[in-house]
């Protein structure tokens, strides 16, 4: 064959060393010296590197760039500068064989190849450091058969990619395939170079007899591993995003997201006993670097999706070879971190939940809907339960059992019970229990003396609103089952009316109008849900005369007071332990319409309520740590498959950037205050200025509005309305909480994220003991992600059994009460939250029902 021309790129940053080691060798090549043109791409050195080679090797080019730009960008500008048809890169910290260049060129072209890797030796050649790729279906990569013998023998073969550090490439085809992803800054970028070559139909082999020995690590070895973790993780996301086909992306995102959350929160070391009810939480939290660059990582994939999404149309539109011909490049594509444990549970869960193990195992999934004959009745040993046309005929009026949970004793039951004595239902036809959980006084006998012949059920700890409730329905032997907090009072005629119109509609499920405990606003008259399992209550907050007055389907009613025919609540599984407490009644209302039941509005069953009149002292870290992980459990289990891949990626990385958007590291913390009377970067003391260098006013305002809002305060009502319902105590309250949010958690130091961009400098090995400051909310919620997580395992088989008996579509169902569907939910940083809000739904292809 006619030899062609080869350019030999070199990168090196402050690589002097290494260089003197490496540079030798290529001048020794048996590779005709007037065909190669070695290049030495200095990344901003600031060592004597470039004197070093104009003195040391004078026929050596230098293209020599000012700053540390990375792997991926001073490569590509060196391949489209030099003429050779073959591109090589080496890395600076290597040795090559005398044959190294002609055994690669040899390959690529007895191959008729557009790429070449070599066999990589560690720097004594006793081990192995490359001899092809491991490639894991989330888009991670391991070097094949590391740190082994080096005796072992290999053949020329296909592979999925060529390391970076030691190739030959055809440099038409590179600047054909867009060269190295410069987005990457570095890590992976050689994976996706060869992935994309092969996607277009090019071949990737590697070429044993081409060794080059490696001093393993030597430019980024030194460096801190967090930093380095933003990097893997995120370019392995873009990396499937822009290179799977649709209907593999579809099944493998949902996986490869919750995956690169699990491995960050696994570092995640805080005590879930510190955010429960009646305990003080901490102020703050401590999260560990690793964590932090987990997040950073899915915040800068997310942020990138539009320009990950030109490019992903690209490629597609140019694809060559399906993904079904790429799977056995990949060498062993179920590849896990070696993390082990629950992970290793949680990931099997996932593949096999979004057919992921049958699609690489041999062509698509068919629909595996779990045990169809276990239904979460049967599990229970529960009967079945019948319709209600086949519900025996009965004159008199329904027996009725009242379920009251309360935790606080009899500190609200006398006004509670008192109201239920009062009811014009039949008192021989209605039965009251009283669930106590673990309150600290006896409350047998207030409720003796209130409702006399009621009975009491005590609980020796909290199980939490949906297990006591579940305790109290199987105690129960009414036909209907009713569910009333504590902290109500009921209308004369609120039983009358909860059933009048489940008998009218043959609703198996009926909620009240709820209003506050001076009935001057709603609280709740019906509510909605969205795709992130957030649950909505209509009209919360408008003077009650607003309310609606006309019987009408509702996708849940609250389950601060809600009526339910037992039988088919007990079929339904009852209410969902897993949750604890909050968003339970939503999570049991679209269940019952995914099962084919009803849930009906009866406007004239009135209650008042105290809301939030039970959690008490200290309790909103603890109830944003389960709305959090309930929101994301409700998601996985009641979703279609297909609805569920398109959603649960989203609703993943929007809960993920809450939480970092409560810290200093997230990506809004760029903005500096400058002094020009000082002549410096400072912090401006008088308060206004500080507040707009440091948070911005806009957001300031919003923050201010969310303090009052958790307090009670609604905008759509009038100020004098807001004051009564926030309060003194409420107002100071806010305060605390928005200094607090600006000093320790929404606001910060400018600076805090720089550390973790490796394009702004590496960091010592030390800095991997780093941790961050977060607010107890944001670390509350975080906390809820990581028990979602840990939940997979066994929130799979709920998942299963429910899809098995659906009888109603998504569509169906959102479709009729989906208003919220796609409505962001409340984050520190709005503004930017709601930004990537939209580029998630539209990256993933959110279905919107409405």
């Amino acid at each position: 064959m006619i030899k062609p021309a080869v350019s030999v790129l070199v990168l090196s940053h402050n690589g002097r060393a290494h260089l003197a080691d490496c540079l030798p060798t290529l001048e020794a090549q048996t590779y005709p010296r007037e065909l190669v043109d070695i290049v030495v791409v200095d990344n901003g050195s600031t060592d004597d590197s470039l004197t070093f080679v104009a003195r040391q090797h004078p026929r050596a080019r230098v293209i020599a760039f000012g700053g540390n730009r990375g792997f991926a960008a001073p490569y590509n500008e060196a391949a489209r500068r030099c003429e050779s048809p073959l591109i090589a890169f080496l890395n600076n910290d290597t040795k090559v064989a005398p044959s190294w260049l002609e055994e690669l060129v040899s390959a690529v072209d007895r191959h008729q190849a557009a790429c070449a890797g070599s066999r990589i030796l560690d720097w004594t050649g006793d081990r192995i450091d490359f001899a092809g790729g491991i490639v894991s279906f989330i888009g991670h990569s391991w070097q094949r058969d590391e740190g082994l013998p080096s005796s072992i023998v290999y053949g020329e073969e296909p592979m999925l990619f060529a390391c970076g550090g030691s190739m030959i490439v055809d440099r038409a085809a590179f600047l054909d395939a867009g060269g190295f992803d410069e987005s990457f800054f570095a890590y992976f970028e050689d994976v996706d170079l060869g992935w994309r070559l092969n996607l277009l139909g090019h071949k990737v082999v590697f070429a044993p007899k081409a060794v080059t020995w490696h001093r393993g690590r030597g430019t980024a070895g030194r460096w801190a591993v967090a930093p380095r973790l933003r990097l893997f993780e995120r370019n392995a996301l873009a990396m499937i995003y822009k290179n799977y086909s649709d209907d593999t992306l579809t099944r493998v995102a949902p996986v490869a997201i919750t995956l690169a959350l699990a491995r960050g929160l696994d570092s995640l070391d805080l005590d879930p006993a510190l955010y429960v009810f009646g305990r003080r939480p901490p102020v703050s939290a401590t999260v560990p670097a690793r964590a932090i660059a987990h997040l950073l990582a899915l915040e800068d994939f997310g942020t990138h999706l539009a320009d990950l999404s030109t490019k992903r149309r690209l490629i597609q539109s140019r694809r060559r070879r399906s993904d079904q011909e790429l799977w056995p490049l990949f060498g062993n594509p179920f590849k896990l971190h070696e993390t082990g444990g629950t992970y290793e549970k949680i990931a099997r869960t996932l593949m096999a939940d979004f057919g992921v193990d049958t699609m690489i195992g041999g062509g698509l999934p068919k629909t595996d809907p779990g045990d169809a004959t276990t239904t979460p009745a049967a599990a229970a040993g529960q009967s079945v339960a019948v319709g209600p046309d086949e519900r025996a005929a009965d004159m008199r009026a329904p027996m009725v059992s009242i379920v009251i949970l309360t935790a606080l004793g009899a500190t609200h039951l006398s006004e509670c019970l008192g109201s239920i004595a009062a009811q014009r239902h039949p008192r021989d036809r209605c039965e009251v229990i009283v669930v106590d959980n673990g309150s600290t006084e006896d409350p047998t006998t207030a409720v003796e003396r209130a409702y006399p012949g009621a009975r009491v059920i005590r609980n020796g700890v909290n199980l939490g609103f949906a297990a006591a409730n579940n305790i109290g329905a199987r105690a129960a032997i009414g036909e209907y089952l009713v569910f009333l907090n504590d902290d109500t009072r009921v209308h004369p005629d609120w039983l009358a009316e909860l059933l009048t119109v489940a008998g009218r509609h043959r609703a198996s499920c009926v909620g009240c109008r709820i209003l506050d405990w001076d009935g001057e606003l709603i609280d709740f008259c019906g509510g909605s849900v969205s795709f992130e399992g957030r649950g909505f209550q209509r009209h919360i907050g408008d003077p009650a005369r607003l309310a609606p007055g006309r019987e009408a389907p509702m996708l849940f009613a609250c389950g601060a007071a809600m009526l339910v025919a037992r039988d088919v609540f007990l079929d339904a599984g009852g209410w969902d332990e897993g949750t604890f407490a909050y968003y339970e009644d939503v999570e049991l209302g679209w269940r019952l319409w995914l099962l084919g039941h009803e849930v009906w509005l009866a406007p004239n069953a009135v209650i008042h309520h105290k809301h939030h009149g039970t959690s008490g002292r200290w309790a909103e870290p603890p109830r944003l740590r389960l709305i959090e992980r309930n929101a994301l459990r409700m998601v996985y289990t009641h979703l279609e498959e297909a609805t569920l891949a398109r959603t649960l990626p989203a609703a993943l990385l929007l809960a993920a950037d809450r939480t970092l958007l409560a810290t200093a590291t997230h990506r809004g913390h760029d903005v500096r205050f400058r002094d020009k009377a000082r002549g410096g970067w400072q912090r401006v003391i008088r308060p206004i200025r500080w507040l707009r260098a440091r948070v911005g006013l806009r957001r300031l305002r919003w923050l201010v509005r969310h303090a009052l809002s958790l307090r009670g305060a609604r905008k759509n009502l009038p100020l004098t309305v807001n004051l009564q319902r926030v309060g003194a105590a409420g107002f100071l309250s806010a305060a605390g909480y928005v200094a607090k949010e600006i000093w320790t958690g929404s606001v910060g130091n400018s600076n805090a994220r720089d550390p973790y961009l490796i394009e702004r400098g590496g960091q010592p090995a030390s800095f991997d003991a780093r941790v961050e400051p977060m607010p107890a909310n944001a670390a509350a919620a975080l906390l809820g992600i990581k028990d979602f997580l840990d939940s997979l395992p066994t929130l799979t088989a709920r998942r299963r059994a429910l899809q098995a008996r659906r009888r109603r579509t998504d569509a169906e169902i959102i479709g009729r009460f989906g208003e919220y569907w796609m409505s962001p939910v409340a984050s520190p940083q709005q503004d930017d939250h709601i930004d990537l809000h939209k580029e998630l739904v539209n990256a993933f292809g959110v279905p919107d029902f409405r």
